[in-house]
């Protein structure tokens, strides 16, 4: 049964725009923020929309999205994500990319 509040539906929607129309990822980052807006410890959707940001060069916005995840609980593997990206994206940051 199908339950707008979830966020797995956006997150699917998400990844088929990403796979059918990866030079427009705009409506993938927005599917994936509407996932996170219904449950902001998805890490599925944080994981894909921090990609997606900083694949477009849109690294101050990914290290926004990336950080906001900290205040969530998180598993081993999504801790292990978020300090390997938290540091490459401060270091893009600071070589002006």
């Amino acid at each position: 049964l199908y339950n707008p509040m979830l966020p797995q539906p956006d997150f699917y929607l998400g990844l088929y725009y990403l796979k059918t129309s990866p030079q427009n990822s705009i409506p993938a980052i927005t599917a994936f923020q509407q996932s996170l807006a219904k449950n902001p410890t998805f890490w599925s959707a944080r994981r894909l929309l921090v990609g997606t940001l900083s694949a477009n060069g849109r690294n101050h916005e990914a290290l926004a999205v990336l950080e906001k995840g900290a205040d969530y609980p998180a598993t081993e593997s999504e801790r292990k994500f978020y300090d390997y990206m938290r540091n490459k994206l401060e270091l893009s940051l600071i070589g002006g990319q």
